[in-house]
């Protein structure tokens, strides 16, 4: 038991390390910072796919969808919320 709770910790340390780095992708770390919101979704979809199971993944599969369907996607924005 301990080993799993470990392993999990680990997990959602590091999606929540993915998920910050699309946060900085997306709306820049300082205003003179461009945004890059290509950058955040592929960062989203990689937290999405490397850890899944956690409540950092979840997360960044809402933020995931939340862009596809700025860009005018909504297929694929339905598409994404529907995984959650």
């Amino acid at each position: 038991m301990g080993a799993y709770t470990w392993y999990q910790e680990q997990q959602e340390r590091e999606a929540q390390g993915l998920l910050v780095k699309a946060y900085s992708a997306m709306w820049g770390d300082a205003p003179s910072v461009q945004r890059n919101p290509d950058e955040a979704k592929k960062v989203l979809r990689g937290d999405c796919s490397q850890v899944r199971r956690t409540v950092a993944a979840e997360e960044a599969l809402i933020r995931l969808g939340n862009c596809r369907f700025d860009g005018n996607k909504s297929d694929e924005a339905v598409g994404t919320y529907g995984i959650i």
